[in-house]
Formats: structure tokens, C-alpha cells, sequence
């Protein structure tokens, strides 16, 4: 059949604004250009009327300017309308995508609020009044348990100001406390006198404070043999 009456053609889907706004900038583009060109002519031709010039040929510029400025007023005004249809275009294409972001921002929060339905069904107001209750309950019987490890055992916890102060006295008392500025016993050891003088010496040598010879030789002993 489709040798007789051919195959339907695939039809080109419709331009987006965003192709359109392209053409119509470079359209606008070249109308610039054109305008540009013009305004060069238009001062070529103006440099020409100040230099002498037959009237022949002054007019014939003149003429040709007349046709340059008709050209160029033209091109403004294509010019300027195809600015504002770039300008309705683009704000046409500004609101269909702030209609596509709408819609999007809808979906999104028709999903969350599907998702919280759920996690609600699964949670329940009095089932966190009751876990609340029991972590401060918990809470209360971990610092008893504290409060009991803290105590002390055998050892009086309240003394008071006349105990106190008979502890003190007491102390003051003591031997000990009140002449801390006696030499100690183990110092008197060492005191010079008591050592005993030496059986060598004579007693008319001079000894030092250990009982030693001062500045004289002890006689030797004779050795009999």
C-alpha cells in the first residue's frame, strides 16, 4: 500500500520561543549592520556637499543622500518592532517557565506531603509522652545510684566548731608542736667535745677539735727486736 500511496511525513515539531527569540536577535543584528553602512554612506555624502561640487552633481548627492535616509528610516523601523517582538517573546518564554518551575515546585510538595502522611501514621503523640517519662525516670535513678556511691563509710561527715578547735589545742600541745626549734637528737652526735682526746699525745701538745696533734710528730713506739 505504501508503494501506491506513499508513507505519511513525520511533521517537524512545532519552534520553541527560544528559537525564536534567536532568530529574531539576528535579525536584529543585521539590521544594525545595514543601518551602520547607511550612516557610513551618509557621511561620504556629506563630506562631498562641503567640497565645490557643480550643481549637477550636487544634486545627484543630494539625491542619493535623500534615498540613504528613506533606506535607513525604514530599517529603524523594522528595527524596533522586531525589538519589541523580541521583547514579548522573551517574556512570553519568562512565563512559561515560571509556570514549568510552578508546577514542578507543586509535584515537589505533593510528594513531601505524601511522605509526612506516612511518617505520621507510624509515629504517635502519647508513645513520645511515655518515652520522655521514662529517660527522665532512668535519669532520676542514675543520680540515686550516684548519690549512694557517694557516701562515705565509717567516717563522721559533720564536724563542728568546739570539736574543731579541741583537735587544734590538742595538737598545739603536743612536745613536738610546740618546740620545733630544738636541735634533733641525731645532731648532737657530732658535736666536737664529745669525742675522746687521742692516748698518744702528751698533754702539753696542742690538739685541734677532734683531739688530733697540732703541728707535731707522735713519738714511735719502740720495736723490741
Amino acid at each position: 500500500m505504501s508503494r501506491w500511496f506513499g508513507t505519511k511525513k513525520e511533521e517537524a515539531p512545532p519552534p520553541t520561543l527560544s528559537d525564536v527569540n534567536k532568530r529574531i536577535d539576528a535579525r536584529v543584528v543585521e539590521l544594525d549592520k545595514k543601518i551602520r553602512y547607511i550612516d557610513d554612506q551618509l557621511l561620504h555624502c556629506r563630506k562631498q556637499l562641503e567640497q565645490r561640487q557643480t550643481p549637477a552633481a550636487s544634486n545627484r548627492i543630494r539625491q542619493r543622500a535623500r534615498q540613504l535616509l528613506s533606506e535607513r528610516k525604514m530599517y529603524d523601523s523594522q528595527r524596533e518592532k522586531m525589538i519589541g517582538s523580541s521583547m514579548n517573546v522573551a517574556q512570553t518564554e519568562f512565563t512559561m517557565q515560571a509556570m514549568r518551575d510552578t508546577q514542578l515546585q507543586v509535584e515537589a510538595m505533593r510528594a513531601a506531603n505524601d511522605t509526612m502522611k506516612v511518617q505520621m501514621k507510624e509515629m504517635n503523640i502519647d508513645d513520645m509522652y511515655k518515652l520522655q517519662d521514662q529517660l527522665e525516670d532512668m535519669m532520676d535513678i542514675q543520680n540515686e545510684f550516684q548519690e549512694v556511691m557517694c557516701r562515705s563509710h565509717a567516717v563522721p561527715e559533720d564536724i563542728d566548731d568546739a570539736e574543731l578547735e579541741a583537735e587544734l589545742a590538742m595538737l598545739q600541745e603536743m612536745p613536738e608542736m610546740a618546740d620545733s626549734s630544738a636541735t634533733p637528737s641525731y645532731a648532737t652526735a657530732l658535736d666536737p667535745t664529745a669525742f675522746p682526746a687521742a692516748s698518744h699525745t702528751t698533754p702539753s701538745q696542742d690538739v685541734d677539735e677532734y683531739g688530733l696533734p697540732i703541728g707535731g710528730k707522735s713519738e714511735a713506739a719502740p720495736l723490741g727486736f
